[in-house]
């Protein structure tokens, strides 16, 4: 093995290379700190894990409250809460919108295309979003014409491809088995039948958060419907208007709908890269390689316990915190998102010892400034007398 490759901890091949995988997620306001045994195929890998909690997961919600912004800077507005479903529901017209959240906790009526009793209307708060739902509308209309459904959640083989012909005074649908490699397909989302709003659900065409279009119906056929009937109605150009609402005390209704097996893997990630991160001289530990496999299969006998609210007040404004105490039995693991306020989730790392038992550190990320503070006891005791 030469000098500058490495082994990564987790899949055990060699590489070379910058790091990238961050110790703490940036996305929840971790510094740039990375580690330096993990490859870029598995940084790849945990992208995705740390999407159903950033962005898919419960977590998201506060992350949305804290404004936190993610790794690059873009259209997203900052801590834009990605939640699958956010809606609201006008009580005297029964018509369903697409809202979405800003920093700090506003909500907007997003950039949308509503089929309302036969009648096309364009509804959003700013006009540059309108301009662009339409910019990006017509251009999918005259160069893509197509759009995806996904069967099964994570399951990218079961896309259902289904493209859209011109025949000169109507538009047909062609079913495509084979995929595309256009980025601009339309994303099809079906509102569950469970849903509180199901029955008041009309087709819409809207922008979500990063720019992209999705048609959200109560099943494929409503919404192939509402695209050839939207298709045909804007050959010539047209003005839509916005629908009259009269908003009295609007609820938000969030539905979301993650994987909660890739959530618990990012968990552990987080615990297992902090562990090797500020314990070097164990990071090789065999103990760890029933965690290290969960995070790589989800296979393996790790239980994650949760809490919806940390009930351990050992918080200060604007941080998350880890725990590691030394038990007869192993290392427990104790991470708290926001103040205590995003939930608390905890596991074991079974015959890792480190320490000796009942003694333990802390990690406390801020998330405002971008920090990171490793503490012993005593450090850890001394932070209670600096908030008096």
């Amino acid at each position: 093995m030469n000098a500058d490759t490495r082994k990564c901890r987790y899949c055990q091949f060699a590489y070379s290379g910058g790091a990238k995988e961050h110790v703490f997620p940036k996305g929840l306001g971790g510094p740039n700190i990375f580690m330096d045994n993990v490859c870029e195929n598995c940084n790849r890998k945990f992208s995705h894990y740390e999407r159903e909690l950033m962005r898919d997961s419960p977590v998201a919600f506060m992350r949305s409250v804290e404004g936190i912004e993610g790794y690059k800077r873009s259209h997203v507005p900052a801590g834009a809460f990605l939640a699958p479903i956010l809606l609201t529901f006008d009580d005297q017209s029964k018509i369903v919108y697409e809202v979405g959240q800003r920093y700090p906790l506003e909500n907007f009526i997003r950039p949308q295309m509503i089929l309302i009793k036969g009648g096309f209307y364009i509804e959003g708060d700013k006009r540059e979003g309108l301009e662009m739902l339409g910019k990006k509308f017509a251009q999918w209309k005259r160069d893509v014409r197509i759009i995806a459904l996904k069967i099964r959640k994570n399951d990218t083989v079961s896309l259902q491809w289904i493209e859209f012909v011109d025949n000169g005074s109507n538009y047909e649908t062609v079913v495509q088995s084979s995929n595309t490699k256009s980025k601009d397909i339309i994303k099809i989302d079906i509102l569950t039948d469970t849903h509180d709003l199901f029955r008041y659900l009309s087709p819409r065409l809207f922008l979500n958060d990063l720019g992209e279009l999705w048609v959200r119906a109560r099943d494929l056929d409503d919404a192939v419907s509402f695209l050839i009937k939207l298709m045909n109605y804007t050959r010539v150009r047209v003005a839509l208007s916005s629908y009259p609402k009269t908003f009295t005390n609007p609820l938000i209704y969030v539905g979301q709908n993650f994987n909660n097996l890739q959530f618990s893997q990012c968990l552990v990630k987080i615990g297992i890269n902090c562990l090797m991160y500020y314990y070097p001289a164990f990071k090789d530990d065999e103990s760890m390689n029933e965690c290290i496999s969960f995070v790589m299969t989800g296979n393996g006998k790790i239980e994650l316990k949760g809490e919806e609210k940390d009930n351990i007040k050992d918080f200060g404004e604007g941080t998350h915190s880890l725990f590691f105490q030394q038990t007869s039995y192993g290392m427990n693991v104790r991470i708290a998102f926001f103040n205590g306020t995003g939930g608390a989730f905890t596991f074991d790392v079974v015959g890792l010892k480190i320490l000796m038992p009942g003694e333990f550190n802390r990690l406390v990320v801020d998330y405002k400034s971008h920090t990171m503070e490793f503490q012993d006891r005593i450090k850890f005791l001394s932070s209670f007398d600096q908030k008096k």
